[in-house]
């Protein structure tokens, strides 16, 4: 009887290679990391998710986690843009005491060149104020990212938060309303085509009203007694001398 040939299957192994990820132009397009991919053209869409500190080597930004996604493929490199960045919830709470408020906001902005951005900013006071001064710092707080982001592209918004030049002028400016111990941006994200259907992007600024109360006795606006008038001598009055006991 003739044996049967056994057939077997091969199983095509495709070779993967390792594909360089790039950080954008703001951090000098430095390396983030590798992906092990079969074609290069796969790297397209995917998201790498990192820590601030391994991109630009300062400690100061290690609880920061950045997304990034990568829109163009060269050679065996593959180039990246900022998708969202991320403050740590332990460093949030480690910022927050007992002995002051925290204000805090999340609205959507559309920078210069039309792309929606949610911004989650948080004011920490430098003591415990009233509901009017929150309010009016709140207002405030939406005007001033919503001046800085409408004049700038995507690129420049992510720079500008990242380098905290955003907060420190929100600091300076909001400062004058209430002392303001600092600002963080506690996260940036683009939003999604859908995401931005529903919500509404701020679009105007909104009038700051506050009831400022004076500290100082001289501006405290007190009724005060008319003042006596003290007649006026002519000059040929002579003043009687005072009389000797």
């Amino acid at each position: 009887m003739a044996k049967a040939k056994r057939t077997v299957l091969e199983k095509k192994v495709k070779k993967k290679k390792w594909v360089q990820v790039l950080a954008p132009e703001v951090f000098s397009a430095a390396e983030v990391g590798e992906l092990p991919l079969t074609a290069t053209e796969n790297a397209m869409g995917r998201v790498v998710t990192a820590n601030l500190m391994n991109i630009t080597h300062d400690i100061k930004q290690q609880n920061i986690n950045i997304r990034l996604k990568v829109t163009k493929v060269d050679d065996d490199k593959a180039h990246t843009s900022i998708q969202s960045f991320r403050m740590m919830p332990t460093a949030v709470k480690r910022m927050t005491h007992r002995r002051m408020d925290v204000i805090e906001d999340s609205s959507v902005y559309l920078s210069g060149d039309q792309v929606a951005l949610r911004i989650k900013p948080m004011l920490f006071t430098r003591g415990n104020t009233t509901n009017s001064v929150k309010r009016a710092l709140r207002k405030g707080l939406r005007n001033l990212i919503l001046r800085s982001v409408r004049q700038s592209k995507v690129e420049e918004v992510f720079r500008d938060a990242l380098s905290n030049k955003l907060q420190y002028d929100i600091e300076k400016e909001l400062g004058k309303i209430y002392p303001i111990k600092s600002c963080v941006i506690r996260e940036l994200t683009q939003e999604r085509q859908r995401q931005r259907k529903k919500s509404k992007a701020v679009d105007k600024e909104e009038e700051v009203h506050i009831r400022h109360v004076p500290k100082k006795e001289e501006e405290w606006d007190l009724p005060h007694a008319p003042e006596e008038k003290i007649p006026e001598l002519e000059a040929s009055e002579e003043i009687p001398p005072d009389s000797e006991n």
